[in-house]
């Protein structure tokens, strides 16, 4: 069973950056998502590279962000991974036919699972196979059985697509994937062929866990889960895996600080003299009074001076991370005018 605590070491291992370093200062995408865009404004609109003032003001809103996270945990592994994505829905793309999955993951004598995101509906599922097809593959694999039992399902789960969905050889289940048999969810047996199975209706706007018992291996060498961004982490076959999704929203309150960088080189002001470093009255304002907070932050002037040139148009652009370092990165860019005296 996945304890609450367990939950809470994988959810303070992500925390923590020890999933993954996500604190570099880098802005490359993560989970599969691109850079959270923020609305940016620095002043001055011109700034004189000859002046001798002292800040160049920036103003950070973000928009309500939400999104998702998935961690996968055995054991000394945890690491933040991707679901395949595709646009279609995941019984699609598992492509069954001759009694077997298609999905191009399927090797000979190897399990494997992955998170799967339908692009068009943004659905998640987790999809299963063992083996490959020997009619597709040419490749002959004997016969093989694996049993999983499943844990900690959403109660929206379902499945959608049993491989096989129609097979006798255990009455009374008939199909090899169903919730309908607790403790003994994945019950396949397969002989030149895969078996295995789609299980859809994963939430995205909540927390949850599912672990998966590996019960019974037979003609099976390695298994394997394949992460969208293109890892691949083989697991123990005789420990539980358990998968994670954290359902994550951030606003301009939690971005931190300490990773912020313009233009990707100068950090804001953070000398705790100063009260607008301290003060929350200083620093969140609404300073287009829209209704929505703002973050304000100060930058040194002459190290921005040494950064920029004169031009009528040059990017002034924001970039950072979240506190917890879970979800993607922010970046925003405001246009302004440089010149050098006159």
């Amino acid at each position: 069973m996945v304890l609450a605590s367990s939950i809470a070491l994988i959810v303070s291992m992500v925390l923590a950056g020890t999933v993954t370093d996500l604190k570099d200062g880098s802005i490359s995408n993560f989970n599969g998502q691109d850079p959270v865009t923020v609305d940016v404004d620095c002043d001055p609109d011109t700034l004189n590279l000859k002046s001798n003032g002292k800040w160049i003001t920036c103003y950070i809103e973000v928009g309500e962000f939400v999104g998702s996270v998935f961690v996968i945990e055995q054991a000394n592994l945890s690491e933040v991974v991707v679901p395949v994505p595709s646009p279609e829905d995941a019984t699609s793309f598992y492509g069954y036919s001759s009694a077997s999955s298609h999905t191009g993951f399927e090797e000979p004598h190897k399990s494997k699972f992955f998170l799967f995101k339908d692009t068009t509906t943004d659905d998640t599922s987790l999809i299963i196979h063992h083996n490959i097809d020997l009619d597709e593959s040419g490749i002959a694999t004997g016969y093989g059985r694996v049993d999983f039992a499943l844990e900690g399902v959403p109660p929206s789960g379902f499945i959608p697509q049993s491989d096989d969905p129609n097979n006798q050889w255990d009455p009374p289940r008939g199909q090899e994937f169903s919730l309908a048999y607790p403790g003994l969810e994945g019950h396949w047996a397969y002989g030149e062929n895969t078996d295995g199975g789609v299980l859809s209706g994963l939430p995205n706007d909540e927390d949850w866990s599912i672990t998966i018992n590996p019960l019974y291996w037979l003609n099976i060498d390695s298994w394997e889960f394949i992460s969208g961004d293109g890892a691949v982490y083989e697991v123990d076959m005789s420990l539980s895996v358990t998968i994670s999704h954290f359902f994550v929203s951030r606003t301009v309150h939690d971005i931190d600080v300490s990773t912020v960088l313009l233009n990707r080189i100068v950090p804001p002001e953070q000398d705790t003299k100063y009260k607008f470093v301290t003060d929350p009255d200083e620093f969140k304002v609404d300073h287009d009074n829209d209704g929505v907070p703002e973050l304000m932050l100060k930058f040194d002037r002459s190290d921005v001076h040494d950064i920029l040139s004169p031009g009528e148009e040059v990017d002034f652009t924001i970039t950072g991370r979240f506190f917890d370092s879970v979800g993607p990165t922010f970046a925003g860019t405001d246009v302004n005018r440089v010149i050098n005296g006159g």
